[in-house]
């Protein structure tokens, strides 16, 4: 798999103020999920953000079909 750096560019952003609703900050740890279930993560954050970026490349509009 291509770099991060390399698979896609970069978007037009706006930054705006803040949402009601929207998060301060995100993060997850798979520990548990490892010891309780055996569950490993196979991708670390830049693969998953690489992934995403590539899907909602291909797909603008999401799930939503015409």
């Amino acid at each position: 798999m291509p770099s991060t750096q390399d698979s896609f560019s970069l978007p037009i952003l706006q930054v705006v103020d803040k949402r009601a609703g929207d998060t301060v900050a995100v993060w997850a740890d798979t520990t548990k999920a490892e010891k309780e279930l055996g569950w490993k993560a196979r991708f670390n954050v830049q693969d998953m953000c690489t992934h995403q970026w590539q899907w909602a490349t291909k797909f603008p509009q999401g799930y939503e079909t015409k």
